[in-house]
């Protein structure tokens, strides 16, 4: 079990799952019941919760893009090596980019679905409006349940045939070309209810909306926060979706945010009561305390990176040691960010994540889906935060990739749209591409700006992008050569990998040395203590000095002296605690 603290240690003895959320633990122990405890099952369900996860995203893309930006996103996903360990390993990554991917369809399906509603929709006082108009005047007006199309207006009668029939007006130029000698100029009256989506204000959305948009907007709100909370119950680094999420409802809506976002927190906060209530009655603390980072930080550690969120941990209460000494918490955090933003663009792919960033610069400029991709730029820097303050976690990271897979390659497709329109016009109507061009035409300018952007950052690229890892030997590789070792209890800085691989009873690293002691007096019986290489190469600090005078040969201090174990195919360092 992984101790919430030593005071609830022997709280947790029968209680093993509360030390992760348990969302995806209970979908595969779902599946062995039915199926059998084997991997190909953990497997298999890594999987299909995979492909349900491609179905989303091609959904996703399709909404926000077309059909190309689909294919080539379903494409740049199932060829992701990262995507690919992911579906295969039988992780919670799955889990997490399904439910990622799900929260931006509800979103993405949120924004865009103002354009179906204005094509037939109109606010109350327009309504009011129109009734009294209509009142006044004597002359037909269309239903207000069906949208009028340009290609149906009824013309008004002119001074010839003031009693003829009504004229249906052809405005499409493609049908009907306005250099023949027959054609006939339309005039359109400008008090018809017309109106074009892409013309509205978007804080004005709701405002458009009749009948059922508020029901929408509710159960949109729900939805959001339900998703929310599985993710949070997946990983509890996931609460910077439920961040997104508020975000997004509070800036789409403006001022008829309030009930839509008070359904998103009930809703959120409805979906994790069962579970931290449970939490609560058995260990006796609540999650809404800062011992809680103590417990996530310890849950996955990660060898080299997150390794200095258990030493550098502070051993008095987590708020009285931010107060009293706040460069700590910077100490703290400012390496998590580094090392998130130097491993993220791995996560993802790399030619792809330039296209990424390119688009999010012209989805400002072009106000087209900038707040949807805002959205997905803060949920990169939220998982930064949570993953810093919380522990490194991966499949936090690869829950976006994604998102940000499809927004790369509809900036991809787009831009290569753009390049074909540009230079290659023959390739669209079959003509002879003139020899001079409109050099600064809003085309060329696109190209110009996407293609000097990609060249100047070209150089930086490899040393934003390139991934060197923190441990030399992997840590399944490390777990594995601990298999037929005759411990069975492990205190150890990779508690999963030796929990997973190596089937052994595994307690991570505590604070201090001290510790070690009083779990021996809490009735926790350890047989080894075993340090990875990438804990062995962390930078010593002063929280660091303890478990280096502890550790040292001949100079042990208050602590029992340990048998060390000398084995050259093993990596790293391991020492017995005496019978």
């Amino acid at each position: 079990p992984t101790p919430l603290s030593l005071a609830v240690v022997p709280r947790l003895e029968g209680h093993p799952e509360l030390s992760r959320p348990p969302a995806y633990i209970m979908i595969v122990a779902g599946a062995m019941r039915l199926f059998g405890a084997t991997d190909h099952v953990v497997a298999l369900t890594s999987m299909l919760i995979f492909l349900l996860c491609l179905g989303a995203t091609y959904l996703l893309a399709l909404r926000l893009f077309d059909h190309a930006t689909a294919i080539i996103s379903m494409f740049a996903l199932v060829s992701m090596p990262s995507c690919l360990r992911a579906a295969f390993s039988g992780t919670d990554a799955t889990l997490l980019m399904l439910l990622a991917t799900m929260l931006f369809l509800v979103m993405a399906l949120w924004r865009t679905g103002r354009a179906e509603a204005l094509r037939g929709a109109s606010s109350p006082e327009e309504e009011t409006e129109a009734a009294s108009d209509a009142a006044e005047d004597d002359s037909p007006t269309p239903p207000e349940d069906i949208a009028v199309s340009p290609a149906e207006i009824e013309m008004p009668p002119t001074d010839g045939d003031a009693a003829g029939p009504p004229v249906d007006a052809i405005v499409n130029a493609d049908q009907v070309p306005m250099s023949t000698a027959d054609a006939t100029q339309v005039e359109i009256p400008f008090d018809l209810p017309i109106q074009f989506p892409d013309e509205v204000e978007e804080d004005d959305a709701m405002a458009h909306m009749r009948g059922g948009g508020d029901k929408w907007a509710l159960l949109a709100a729900a939805g959001a926060g339900l998703i929310a909370g599985l993710a949070c119950l997946t990983r509890f680094q996931a609460i910077a979706l439920f961040i997104v999420a508020v975000v997004f409802v509070t800036l789409h809506l403006r001022r008829r945010a309030v009930w839509p976002i008070l359904v998103t927190v009930l809703v959120f906060a409805a979906t994790l009561a069962p579970w931290l209530a449970r939490e609560a009655m058995i260990t006796g603390r609540g999650i809404a305390t800062f011992h809680r980072c103590d417990l996530v930080s310890h849950t996955d550690l990660h060898p080299g990176a997150s390794i200095h969120l258990t030493f550098a941990a502070p051993g008095m209460h987590p708020l009285r040691e931010a107060m009293l000494h706040p460069l700590a918490v910077g100490r703290k955090l400012i390496p998590g960010l580094v090392d998130y933003y130097e491993q993220m663009p791995a996560a993802f792919n790399t030619y792809l994540f330039a296209f990424f960033i390119v688009g999010c610069v012209l989805a400002v400029a072009r106000r087209r889906h900038a707040l949807l991709q805002t959205m997905v730029v803060l949920a990169l820097g939220l998982v930064a935060l949570t993953t810093s303050f919380y522990g490194w976690s991966n499949s936090v990271i690869m829950s976006l990739v994604p998102v940000v897979t499809v927004f790369a390659s509809g900036w991809l497709a787009q831009a290569a749209t753009e390049f074909v329109d540009a230079f290659c016009p023959f390739a669209r109507d079959g003509s002879v591409p003139p020899l001079l061009i409109e050099v600064w035409s809003n085309q060329w300018r696109r190209v110009v700006l996407l293609l000097a952007t990609l060249f100047i950052t070209f150089p930086i690229w490899p040393f934003l992008l390139m991934y060197t890892p923190a441990y030399d030997t992997p840590i399944t590789t490390l777990a594995e050569k601990l298999t037929e070792r005759p411990e069975r209890t492990f205190v150890t800085d990779i508690p999963s990998a030796l929990a997973w691989h190596a089937d052994k009873i595994a307690i991570p690293l505590p604070q201090d040395p001290e510790q070690l002691d009083r779990m021996e007096r809490a009735g926790i019986r350890m047989d080894a203590l075993y340090l990875s290489p990438g804990a062995l190469r962390v930078p010593p600090t002063e929280t660091m000095l303890p478990w280096l005078r502890w550790l040292a040969p001949g100079d042990r201090g208050p602590a029992p002296p340990l048998i060390a174990i000398e084995e050259k195919s093993l990596p790293g360092q391991m020492w017995r605690f005496p019978e």
